[in-house]
């Protein structure tokens, strides 16, 4: 494939969407068991980083970047107001809260 196609929006849209695909395939094929053992992220289990990839909202910041929008999400704190342990307990909390919200259905929030 031509290098000048391969750094065309379109083609990194489409190819983000196939690998996204490809990943809620490989989810949705999960038993229930599965999902509650522990991940490689320490006291998370598989359904939690779920959760956590639902809850980000990750499609659009993907989008925003995609077409130059590296700002940071509307509320967030700007980097000088970082908090390093408050954010790493909002990103948890908001995993659990979007894993409990969406429960069985959570994959198709991906």
């Amino acid at each position: 494939m031509c290098r000048d196609k391969m750094d065309t929006l379109e083609y990194k849209v489409k190819l983000l969407e196939s690998e996204v695909e490809s990943f809620k395939a490989h989810l949705n094929a999960l038993s229930p068991e599965e999902l509650q053992i522990p991940s490689a992220c320490v006291g998370w289990s598989v359904a939690d980083v779920i959760g956590h990839l639902a809850g980000q909202e990750h499609a659009s910041r993907v989008r925003r970047g995609l077409e130059g929008d590296y700002s940071p999400p509307a509320g967030a704190p700007s980097v000088a107001d970082h908090d390093e342990d408050q954010f790493a307990k909002n990103i948890f909390d908001r995993a659990l809260a979007t894993r409990e919200q969406f429960g069985k259905e959570l994959v198709s929030h991906l």
